[in-house]
C-alpha cells in the first residue's frame, strides 16, 4: 500500500511540473501576440493574410456537419452549382476542433484559440521532446522556447493557421524516437501512435507532413544500409 501511494505522489508531483511548464508557455505565447492575445472577441490575429478564408471555413464546416451535409462541398460559392473544397482543406484537424469553441466563444475567438493553442502546445511537445534526450528540465525548457517563439513561427501565426500547428513536429518525432528505441521488434502501441501522428500532419499541412516523412525514411535506410537489415524488415512491416 505504502509502495502505491509513493507512485500516486511521485505522479502527481510530476503532473504538477509539466502543467506549470504548460502554463508558463502559455503565458509566453500570450505576450508575444499582445495585443491581439488580449482581445480575442475583437480581433484577429492576423495581418490581413489568410486568416479570413480560415474563419469562413470555421462557418462552412459548423454549417455542413450541423446541417448533415457533405462538409468538402460548398452551396455558398459558384451558385447554383457549388464548389469542392476538397483541395482547400489544408487545416481539417482545425475545423473539427474548432466546432465546439465556435459555438461558445464565436468565430473570431476561435480563430485566435486555435493559434495560440498551436503554438504552446508545440512548445511544451518540444520540451519534451528535448527531456527525452537531455534529462534537464532547463535545457529542455529553452529549447521549447526557441523553437516555438522562433520569427518564422510568429509570422506564420499573423495569418496562416495550417502552418501554426506546428506542434505536430515534436509530437511525430517523439514517437519515432521512441519507436527508434525498440532494439529487436518495433513496438505496435508506438507504431499505430506514430500512425495517427502521420495522419494529424496530413490533415494540418501537407508539406510538414512530407518533410515529417522522410525522418523515417532516412533512418530506415540507415538501418538497411548497415547490419540490421533484419529489424529494417521488421519495421516496415
Amino acid at each position: 500500500m505504502r509502495k502505491i501511494f509513493l507512485k500516486v505522489k511521485d505522479l502527481l508531483k510530476k503532473s504538477k511540473i509539466q502543467i506549470t511548464i504548460l502554463l508558463i508557455y502559455l503565458l509566453f505565447t500570450l505576450i508575444f501576440l499582445y495585443p491581439a492575445s488580449m482581445h480575442l472577441k475583437s480581433s484577429i490575429i492576423s495581418d490581413g493574410g489568410d486568416a479570413g478564408q480560415a474563419i469562413a471555413m470555421f462557418y462552412y464546416w459548423k454549417y455542413n456537419t450541423t446541417h448533415l451535409l457533405n462538409p468538402f462541398y460548398t452551396i455558398f460559392q459558384l451558385a447554383p452549382y457549388g464548389a469542392s473544397l476538397v483541395f482547400i482543406q489544408p487545416t481539417l484537424i482545425w475545423f473539427i476542433i474548432s466546432i465546439p469553441f465556435q459555438c461558445i466563444f464565436g468565430f473570431p475567438a476561435t480563430y485566435n484559440l486555435m493559434i495560440i493553442l498551436g503554438i504552446t502546445a508545440g512548445a511544451f511537445l518540444m520540451y519534451r521532446l528535448a527531456f527525452l534526450y537531455t534529462q534537464d528540465m532547463w535545457a529542455s525548457f529553452l529549447s521549447g522556447l526557441i523553437f516555438a517563439f522562433a520569427p518564422v513561427n510568429l509570422v506564420h501565426a499573423r495569418g496562416h493557421l495550417n502552418l501554426s500547428g506546428i506542434f505536430i513536429m515534436p509530437l511525430f518525432v517523439i514517437f519515432l524516437v521512441k519507436l527508434m528505441q525498440f532494439k529487436q521488434n518495433p513496438g505496435i502501441k508506438d507504431a499505430i501512435y506514430l500512425g495517427i501522428a502521420m495522419t494529424i500532419a496530413v490533415y494540418i499541412e501537407l508539406q510538414t507532413a512530407v518533410f515529417l516523412s522522410l525522418l523515417p525514411a532516412l533512418w530506415l535506410l540507415k538501418l538497411y544500409l548497415g547490419k540490421e537489415r533484419k529489424r529494417c524488415f521488421f519495421f516496415v512491416i
